[in-house]
């Protein structure tokens, strides 16, 4: 007969590993312990090393400003083919060392609250943008959510 609510008797405990991810767990303390010892390096610290090294090179290459344009500027002629080479050897290594780390974020939804007043919902506020000289900047239009 079926038991109402939670009443786990038997078995393991929540949250307690079970043989199979102990074993793993221990070897993969040996496998550290011995990299260590012999002087190698672990897989994930040669993916830093290598994303480290190319991402230095593409830096070599990086544009040096922009022109007035608005284009990036380059050093010498093949500079810019040579950063996106370097990059593009550089993305995957980082892309593969970033969760060793990098801390992993999830996103976070937040439910809309609900107003009975339509009114409610907006608050307006003056704003006036200038630019660096000073100069005010014609032509921002903000506007609120219900028109005003």
């Amino acid at each position: 007969m079926a038991r109402a609510g939670n009443n786990h008797k038997g078995g393991r405990p929540l949250g307690v590993p079970n043989k199979a991810t102990i074993e793993k767990a221990e070897l993969a303390k040996l496998e550290a312990a011995a990299a260590k010892a012999e002087g190698r390096k672990l897989p994930k610290e040669q993916l830093y090393d290598f994303a480290t090294l190319f991402g230095g090179i593409a830096a070599a290459y990086q544009p040096i400003g922009r022109t007035p344009e608005g284009e990036p500027q380059w050093r010498r002629l093949g500079d810019e083919q040579k950063f996106k080479d370097w990059a593009a050897l550089a993305f995957p290594f980082m892309k593969e060392a970033a969760p060793y780390y990098s801390p992993t974020f999830k996103a976070i939804v937040l439910a809309p609250t609900t107003h009975e007043n339509p009114g409610d919902r907006t608050k307006v506020i003056g704003l006036t943008i200038f630019d660096h000289s000073g100069a005010l900047i014609e032509g921002v239009a903000l506007k609120d959510e219900i028109g005003e």
